[in-house]
């Protein structure tokens, strides 16, 4: 029980995004990893926003992003994020 929870801990503490210029940015912790992906708004095949009838009470939500890689797609998610800050992110990809 105490190693699910610090990985719940370490993978919360290592996300992060961010918009600049023309770029989105963003950190994903996972088991002990942490990934960091710029990533030309170009290159962004599709996105989607997601939020559950339980994390609307917290006002969270998670964003999935589906990047070219070559021949193939790569799927970013960053999930608990803030609301608000995910339909900026939303928001800056549909236009």
């Amino acid at each position: 029980m105490p190693i699910a929870i610090f990985l719940g801990w370490y993978s919360a503490s290592n996300t992060g995004w961010a918009v600049k210029d023309d770029q989105l940015i963003m950190q994903v912790g996972h088991s002990f990893t942490r990934s960091q992906y710029v990533i030309p708004k170009k290159n962004i095949q599709s996105f989607s926003l997601h939020q559950s009838i339980w994390m609307s009470a917290r006002k969270l939500a998670h964003l999935e992003v589906n990047v070219r890689h070559g021949n193939h797609n790569q799927n970013i998610e960053i999930r608990y994020l803030p609301k608000e800050a995910a339909q900026e992110i939303f928001d800056w990809l549909k236009n």
